[in-house]
Order: C-alpha cells, then structure tokens, then sequence
C-alpha cells in the first residue's frame, strides 16, 4: 500500500544498515592496507638487518634481533590499537606502563597470537 509509514521506515532503515556496512567495510579496508604496509616496512628492515648481521658476532646479533623484535612489537600495537600520540605511547610503553619492558610486550603479543609458541 503507497504511503505507508512502515515502508518508509524500512527503507530508512534498510538506508541506514547499508551506509553502516560501507563505513565499516571501508574502515576494514583502511585498516588492512595498513597491516599491509606494515608489514612489508617491516620485512624490508628485517631483510636490511639479515644482511648485516651475517657479518657479526653472535652476542651483537642476540643484541641486535632483539632489539629489532622489540621495535617491531611496539609499532604493531600503536598501529593495531591506534594509539595516538606521545602521551598515550607513553601511558602504554613508560616506566610503569603495562608494556613497558619486552617481557611484557612479548606476553601480550602472545596472549593475542601475534608470537606463537615456536618462537
């Protein structure tokens, strides 16, 4: 029947589900190409750093994927959690932050299964 408000309303709604879901998905999208970037900067520097470090002594390269590991670690979460800024960064990664030391961000990272057991 024209005119009835019950189709209007689903319309509407039917309007606004479809405007949601192409935000969202939008969203997604952003935030996939992202990961993506990430991660191919990552394995770019990790390509630079094998190199170096075949040269190297064993406790310089411990020392050096270590602290490699660990910067990668912290960048994956200000990325993945979108934390904004150094205040934040700080009130996540400072002195008494829960990620403050390695130990921490690694048993975050695999409590969320970004490190897996054979690592």
């Amino acid at each position: 029947m024209p005119g009835n408000p019950n189709d209007e309303r689903e319309l509407v709604s039917l309007e606004t589900a479809r405007e949601f879901l192409i935000g969202f998905w939008q969203e997604r999208y952003r935030e996939l190409r992202a990961a993506t970037e990430f991660e191919k900067t990552v394995i770019n520097e990790a390509s630079e750093l094998e190199a170096y470090l075949v040269e190297q002594d064993t406790r310089t390269f411990c020392i050096l994927v270590v602290s490699f590991m660990e910067d990668a670690l912290r960048r994956r979460f200000i990325q993945s959690w979108s934390i904004k800024g150094k205040l934040a960064e700080n009130g996540y990664f400072g002195g008494n932050g829960p990620l403050s030391t390695f130990s921490q961000q690694l048993l975050v990272a695999k409590g969320i299964k970004w490190v897996t057991d054979e690592m």
